[in-house]
Parts: structure tokens; C-alpha cells; sequence
């Protein structure tokens, strides 16, 4: 009983989690898809001006970003 408790609390994080990416997304006008490949696209919605990142390429930039933001 306690591990179904445990998964229904992640399944609400989860769903958090994807609620506020999709806000944000939605705030800032962009889009995000993810390809077969395992590519990452994000698209802006008012010039179609696009950037693709291997995972790697994303984490390096999230990594970047967080140090450069102190978090």
C-alpha cells in the first residue's frame, strides 16, 4: 500500500512538473518538440526561428544556464 502511495505522489509530481513546462512554454511564445532521434526543438511561435540540441547539447546549456544563474 505504502509503494502505490509513493507512485500516486510522483504521478502528481510528474504531472506538475509537465503542467509548469507547458505554462512556461506557453508564457514565452515557444514550442518544444522531441523527435524520434531524440532531438530537441524549440520553436518560436511569432518567427519560426528554431534550435535543435542533441540531449547532450541541452544538458550542456541547462548547465551553462544554471551556472551562470547560481543554481
Amino acid at each position: 500500500m505504502i509503494q502505490d502511495e509513493k507512485k500516486k505522489e510522483a504521478s502528481g509530481r510528474i504531472s506538475l512538473a509537465l503542467e509548469m513546462i507547458f505554462t512556461a512554454l506557453g508564457t514565452l511564445e515557444v514550442g518544444l518538440a522531441i523527435t524520434k532521434d531524440n532531438k530537441i526543438i524549440i520553436i518560436d511561435s511569432q518567427t519560426g526561428l528554431s534550435s535543435t540540441f542533441t540531449p547532450k547539447q541541452f544538458e550542456e546549456t541547462y548547465e551553462k544556464w544554471a551556472k551562470e544563474n547560481n543554481i
